[in-house]
């Protein structure tokens, strides 16, 4: 795994300085890519369905044009996002589509559909504050996307694994499943990069439940006063 090596070349758990995180700071930790783009156009595509002759499926998605890619190793110059049913979005994306000075920052994570990986938004639909959760993607005039394209860099490189580490008190390798109750996920460990837990098994706690899949994870933790492991944002 990259990322397990830069964790090991890190120096292990310090306290680095904390700084008041970017608004979309959760949406760039989580998203698969970020792009800054130009809407083309938003709205129902219709898609044949393999082989069904008469059959067709529908979906709500947009067409950008990208100016250039933040975060994640696509390079595509043209992207088509999955929107779901979101008619609201569609009309937002439409309306930019109408400014030639109006840009969209996508942040943008995999989405499996028939087995074809496709793009779709990050959501986050729980925000700390209580506030409405952001969509996974901002409009804006060029001028000051333009302004954010630094900030974003930044903040990627913020919750990079190597960065993450710095801050952790333990990272594990290990296996992920729901309990049967109480919240969280239960991690069985399979190995140790630094750290020392008090056992093999931790109940590891986020404070959105989003942040966490069944399955094989690098975790980067810091313990609460609880007995619990929280997960770092973005970890």
């Amino acid at each position: 795994m990259a990322a397990v090596a830069l964790v090991l070349s890190g120096t292990g758990p310090l306290r680095a300085a904390t700084r008041e995180p970017d608004r979309y700071t959760r949406l760039i930790a989580r998203a698969d890519a970020v792009a800054l783009g130009r809407v083309l156009d938003a709205g129902v595509r219709e898609v044949r369905v393999p082989g069904e002759r008469d059959l067709a499926s529908q979906y709500v998605g947009a067409r950008v044009a990208i100016d250039r890619w933040l975060v994640g190793p696509d390079t595509a110059g043209t992207i088509e996002v999955q929107l779901g049913g979101s008619g609201w979005h569609a009309q937002q994306l439409q309306a930019s589509a109408q400014d030639p000075q109006s840009r969209v920052i996508l942040y943008l994570r995999y989405y499996d559909r028939n087995g074809v990986d496709e793009w779709c938004f990050v959501g986050d639909p729980v925000w700390p504050d209580g506030k409405r959760g952001r969509a996974g993607y901002e409009i804006l005039p060029l001028e000051v996307a333009s302004k954010r394209v630094p900030v974003i860099l930044a903040e990627a490189r913020r919750t990079s694994p190597e960065s993450l580490a710095v801050r952790a008190e333990l990272a594990v390798i290990g296996s992920l499943e729901f309990p049967e109750d109480g919240p969280g996920m239960t991690c069985h460990i399979d190995r140790i990069l630094f750290g020392r837990p008090p056992d093999s098994v931790l109940n590891v706690v986020s404070e959105h439940s989003g942040d966490f899949r069944r399955g094989r994870a690098l975790l980067l933790l810091r313990a609460r006063r609880d007995s619990t492991w929280e997960l770092l944002e973005g970890g």
